[in-house]
């Protein structure tokens, strides 16, 4: 469980593995944002993307960002 005052989360990889945590996230509503980071910055922000509209649809809070790694530093 997260604790209070958990404003992001940051996922490393775009692909199965992090196409299914970043729905899981997204679905539960746990943060604000959700920072993605991939070898590929494509897919990453294809990534976001695909879970920002999924995100709409169930009217989520957490809207997510397509990051490089070193970005993390600020989850």
């Amino acid at each position: 469980m997260l604790s209070p005052g958990v404003t992001a989360v940051g996922v490393i990889g775009a692909g199965a593995v992090g196409q299914a945590v970043g729905a899981a996230l997204v679905s539960a509503g746990l943060a604000g944002r959700l920072l993605l980071a991939s070898r590929s910055v494509d897919r990453a922000a294809a990534l976001a993307d695909d879970l920002n509209d999924m995100g709409v649809g169930l009217g989520s809070p957490v809207r997510s960002h397509p990051v490089e790694v070193p970005e993390l530093v600020r989850c």
